[in-house]
């Protein structure tokens, strides 16, 4: 009867541990998100209020013309990216991908260009992928996840913690986002390889569209890399 008792406590645990989240979540049930002090995030480039806004920065690029001839007109959801390489990538490309999906599934464009340029941007044609359905399936996970869109909109390479620690990701790839699905929108700017469902739709995106290996999940933990208080000099931070 002991064993049989055991057994039911840790099916039950199980269970509860798979549980799927609310559809209104807030930012502190989500592993992500948790750990971040939502009050002291970033306006500006670099935290530096001389740099242009986040804000800003975000909206140029959104409100910027694509070109791109959509077969689908009535699109139920919609997702947009650019990604930069990160620092410790040999990686020569900025990549951007649209995509928009309705009843018949996903249609997915993308173009790629060369890092280094001084003046404008030269990319290559939009050209359009064909997305697996493993793929296709995985992205309709991410949009359905209620912390995709309770996710903080802009967060720089240093973040601060509610406990007053710090992260970094000094290395990490500079990546602007524009996504709608059922009625909700969502738009930022993170410096992150994979953190969070916004850094696994990048890294979901990215192989799909031009075959780059998909990055291990990141995490923004409690326990940071620095105190928030004192310079972390190993990575020249000065927060």
């Amino acid at each position: 009867m002991m064993r049989l008792t055991s057994v039911l406590v840790m099916a039950a645990a199980i269970l509860t541990a798979c549980r799927p989240l609310p559809e209104n979540v807030t930012a502190d049930q989500c592993p992500a998100w948790r750990d971040i002090d939502f009050a002291a995030l970033p306006t500006n480039l670099n935290d530096d209020p001389q740099a242009a806004l986040f804000q800003d920065v975000w909206k140029n690029w959104t409100n910027g013309e694509t070109g791109i001839v959509w077969s689908t007109s009535a699109p139920i959801s919609t997702v947009r990216l650019i990604t930069s390489p990160g620092g410790l990538t040999t990686d020569p490309s900025i990549r951007e991908i649209m995509g928009r999906r309705d009843q018949s599934g996903w249609e997915i464009f993308a173009r790629s260009a060369p890092t280094g340029q001084t003046l404008q941007v030269q990319w290559t044609g939009w050209r359009r992928v064909t997305p697996t359905s493993q793929g296709q399936s995985k992205l309709d996970s991410l949009l359905a996840d209620p912390c995709l869109w309770v996710a903080p909109h802009f967060l720089d390479g240093p973040v601060r913690l509610v406990n007053g620690r710090g992260d970094a990701r000094p290395d990490g790839p500079s990546t602007g986002y524009d996504i709608s699905h059922g009625g909700r929108h969502w738009g930022g700017w993170h410096y992150s390889w994979s953190v969070g469902p916004q850094g696994r739709l990048r890294s979901l995106l990215l192989a799909e569209s031009f075959g780059v290996p998909e990055s291990p999940e990141d995490s923004i933990g409690p326990d940071g890399w620095f105190d928030w208080s004192t310079p972390y000099v190993a990575e020249g931070l000065t927060p």
